[in-house]
């Protein structure tokens, strides 16, 4: 996917704020506006701008996000899996990086190697970043849902991972390495597969259903489809074919005379 960006303009284009920030490089703690993020509300994260949202370029961009996710896989906690999506975009022939970060709900995120402490724990405020106090931290943590899926155990503990390794191969990822399913956050603070690996798992008990109706009578079906039990991932990629097959496009002309082709779903 390509996204093109405008220089900040007066009243329009892209500038920081509470949800977007610039960076012109990845630097030594960029790691920390991903926390900030992930903390707060989401935002977006872009390398390669200058601070008044001008793209000066990245080099190597493609490979510098490959470099980027691992680097916010291992050194943030809880696992930010999930919760972050990495485009490469171009702008008048420079490449840069964008990085969408959804709000986390194990609260509160932070740095590895510095703990969950303010060094380790940032917010945003405004556009800035700021360190989390004290009492920030404790407040968070003890709101903090315990009872996501990463932390509930797989109703089945004998799973592989079969289908799931070959997309991440398939975007360019070692996925025959060890620490492949512990890097992912599949595991409880146990060591047991998490409901997040039952889902991922070759085989599992969760189904898509996909129908089609005449109109607007939903007893009116005209076609009905079951996708799953199987690794989630391979089950979307299926739903979405499916839809992408039967998703009818329609031409209106309109009194202008110009031809328009509007897909009935978009």
């Amino acid at each position: 996917m390509v996204y093109c960006l405008k220089r900040k303009k007066e009243g329009s284009g892209v500038m920081e704020s509470e949800t977007v920030e610039f960076k012109r490089i990845v630097t030594d703690d960029f790691e920390k506006e991903i926390v900030a993020f992930l903390n707060s509300v989401g935002g977006i994260l872009y390398l390669g701008l200058d601070d008044d949202g001008t793209v000066i370029g990245l080099d190597r961009a493609k490979e510098q996000s490959l470099a980027v996710i691992d680097r916010i896989k291992t050194t943030i906690l809880p696992s930010p899996l999930g919760l972050f999506n990495m485009e490469v975009g171009q702008d008048n022939g420079k490449e840069y990086v964008k990085i969408t970060v959804a709000q986390g709900m194990e609260k509160p995120f932070y740095l590895k190697k510095y703990g969950r402490s303010p060094k380790g724990c940032y917010i945003r405020v405004g556009s800035q970043t700021t360190q989390m106090s004290e009492q920030m931290i404790e407040e968070l943590f003890s709101r903090r849902m315990r009872d996501t899926l990463s932390n509930v155990p797989s109703p089945n503990q004998n799973l592989s991972f079969s289908q799931l390794r070959i997309y991440y191969q398939e975007l360019g990822f070692d996925a025959t390495s060890e620490f492949f399913l512990q890097n992912l956050g599949l595991y409880t603070e146990e060591g047991k597969f998490n409901y997040v690996a039952y889902l991922m798992a070759d085989v599992n008990s969760i189904s898509i259903k996909v129908a089609r109706f005449r109109g607007t009578d939903k007893l009116d079906i005209v076609e009905c489809n079951e996708y799953g039990n199987s690794c989630l991932v391979k089950a979307a990629r299926q739903v979405l074919d499916k839809l992408e097959m039967v998703n009818t496009t329609v031409v209106r002309v309109t009194g202008e005379a110009e031809r328009r082709e509007i897909h009935l779903v978009e």
